[in-house]
């Protein structure tokens, strides 16, 4: 019986499913009437855990605005902890993220976004958006059927920014443990 229960417990953990919808993913530094203005974000996120592939057992929700709120309440900041330092360390070997990631089996199951990039000049515009627009269809070639983008350049206005994603991902725990066992070796 003991047995059986055990057996139970490892197929389900093997068969944890995380799903993470993102929403309203927005990075802009122009407003809407193309002037240049600070940095503001907004995204809403979706964190959901569901067993054997159906079954939802937990959803997280995330927003730019929870997130800031939990930030400021919080008693110590991530600097005064000094982890910023500890990752460095360690992560030496940046091949071993690259092949951990490769070995995270990250499904996409959906993607959509607007890229829209400027810099001081127009040839260094040119040259960005040449470099972009030829590294997304590199990167997406095995979900092409899954995304929908459109990238566009932005002239005479100076170093500006205005992206906004929506997009559903899907990972197994099995395949982060893996994944983490791969940076670890």
């Amino acid at each position: 019986m003991l047995l059986i229960l055990f057996f139970l417990i490892i197929i389900a953990i093997a068969s944890l499913k995380i799903r993470v919808n993102f929403k309203d993913i927005q990075i802009s530094n122009i407003n809407e009437r193309g002037e240049k203005v600070k940095l503001k974000n907004h995204y809403h996120i979706n964190i959901e855990l569901f067993i054997f592939k159906y079954i939802k057992i937990a959803k997280v929700k995330f927003n730019n605005e929870k997130v800031s709120k939990s930030i400021s309440k919080m008693k110590y900041k991530i600097e005064d902890i000094g982890i910023e330092k500890e990752i460095k360390k360690e992560i030496k070997n940046r091949k071993q993220i690259i092949k951990a990631f490769k070995h995270l089996n990250l499904k996409l199951e959906k993607l959509n976004f607007n890229l829209e990039i400027g810099t001081e000049g127009i040839i260094s515009t040119i040259g960005v958006f040449t470099i972009i627009s030829t590294l997304v269809p590199i990167l997406i070639r095995n979900n092409a059927d899954k995304v929908e983008y459109k990238i566009a350049p932005i002239y005479n206005i100076g170093n500006v920014i205005n992206f906004w994603a929506n997009g559903i991902s899907e990972v197994y725990l099995v395949h982060i443990i893996y994944a983490l066992y791969m940076i670890k070796k």
